[in-house]
């Protein structure tokens, strides 16, 4: 069960077909934001220290890299994530009524 499915449980809830189909895709949205991280936060790294060179190079690289836009980049990531969950689930709203709404509802706000 997905964390978003545990902090928005309603108790009776049963899900039309597209929500059970949006569900995964929600997951795959939060896998997907996980896989992004780790990259940006690789990536710095592997270009860094992937070549040789000679240590004061190597500390001159270091404090020549661009690390506020490594920041920003890093933090944009769960940004996007939410984003794309919040439009799924802002969509499953509208087209939603009861508890499934109310669930609906629910992870769209979370999402914000």
């Amino acid at each position: 069960m997905s964390s978003f499915t545990k902090y928005c449980k309603i108790d009776g809830l049963e899900l039309s077909a597209e929500s059970v189909r949006d569900i995964p895709l929600i997951n795959d949205k939060l896998e997907l934001g996980d896989i992004l991280t780790t990259m940006v936060v690789v990536f710095p790294f592997v270009e860094i220290f992937s070549q040789k060179m000679k240590p004061q190079k190597r500390i001159d690289t270091i404090n020549d890299y661009d690390w506020d836009t490594f920041a920003k980049s890093l933090l944009a990531v769960p940004t996007i994530t939410r984003t794309r969950i919040n439009m799924i689930a802002e969509s499953r709203t509208f087209e939603s009524n009861g508890k499934e709404r109310q669930f609906w509802s629910c992870v769209e706000k979370a999402s914000r």
